[in-house]
């Protein structure tokens, strides 16, 4: 079955431009300007495709040695004209056809493994492998490639014909792999950290044990000065003035100070401890069910006092 492609008819500017070329096209040829002529040829055909301006195309590519690209565009022409009817041209062009055949060159490539392999001469795809392909005579550039190996190329040179060159055409080979990077051993868990809260409220913790203690010592030497006092003023604390009284009480006031300060300063000292402890053993990922918080009271009623409380 045969599939016939309609083509755009050129304009008029076109089919005037065509015109133009295909003259100046035969005057280069007179004057023996061959490869000049050929492009004016060709642009002519492009223009205004016709059978006539083929065959002079043919013509002039066979002038100028491209025997096989001549080859094509005579078979093309003989085609045409057999479609158009134009016996006479037909015959031309098949004869001119089948003498230049005689004279291709041609090139044979044979590769060891054809597996995936794209290969191009020229920049022309070749699909066709261990067959005669035709070619212009000239230096070529074999190229061949294929996915996952290191690309391959030659240059060639293809004699005027008849003549055969065959390219053996290498297993391709194979890309470098990357390295594949090892994956590191996961690190070890780094040992828990320091509860930064708990930490620091255990050193706030005991450091007040510390100023009770102090506090308490204090205090207590105070109340023991005072205690003196009050027994100079009352021995027998069965004081028959106001004085007396006073003395007395404010001397207990001191002790009872004393004692406070060293009970709180005790309990905070050992809360401190307590604090320090646990903030170093426990684990970074463990939620405590509060934050840990140290509230620091003291004041003078009646005697000096101090206070302490931590929550967790």
């Amino acid at each position: 079955m045969h599939h016939s492609v309609a083509l755009a008819e050129p304009t008029a500017e076109e089919r005037a431009a065509a015109e133009a070329l295909f003259r100046e096209a035969k005057g280069l040829a007179i004057d023996g300007k061959t490869p000049e002529a050929c492009i004016k040829f060709a642009e002519s055909q492009r223009l205004d495709p016709k059978t006539g301006t083929l065959v002079y195309l043919a013509t002039c590519h066979e002038d100028e040695g491209k025997t096989a690209t001549a080859w094509v565009e005579f078979s093309e022409a003989s085609r045409q004209a057999g479609r158009a009817g134009q016996k006479e041209r037909e015959a031309h062009a098949r004869q001119r056809a089948e003498e230049l055949e005689k004279t291709l060159s041609k090139v044979v490539i044979r590769p060891v493994d054809g597996a995936g392999l794209t290969l191009e001469i020229d920049g022309r795809e070749v699909r066709t492998f261990g067959s005669p392909i035709p070619f212009d005579p000239g230096t070529l550039v074999v190229e061949a490639s294929a996915p996952g190996k290191r690309s391959w190329s030659t240059t060639i040179e293809v004699p005027k014909g008849p003549s055969v060159v065959t390219v053996d055409v290498p297993r391709l080979e194979d890309l470098p792999v990357a390295p594949v990077k090892p994956v590191p051993a996961p690190s070890p868990a780094p040992s828990a950290p320091l509860r930064k809260d708990l930490l620091i409220a255990g050193i706030t913790t005991g450091s007040v044990g510390v100023a009770g203690i102090i506090l308490g010592t204090v205090t207590g030497l105070r109340a023991a000065s005072l205690g003196g006092d009050a027994d100079a003023v009352c021995p027998t604390r069965y004081c028959a003035d106001q004085a007396g009284v006073d003395a007395h009480e404010t001397a207990r006031a001191w002790a009872d100070g004393s004692t406070a300060a060293f009970v709180v300063g005790l309990a905070a000292l050992g809360t401190g401890v307590v604090l320090v402890v646990t903030s170093t053993t426990t684990s970074a990922d463990s939620t405590p069910a509060a934050k840990a918080e140290t509230r620091v009271t003291a004041g003078f009623r009646g005697g000096p006092w101090l206070g302490v409380e931590s929550t967790f």
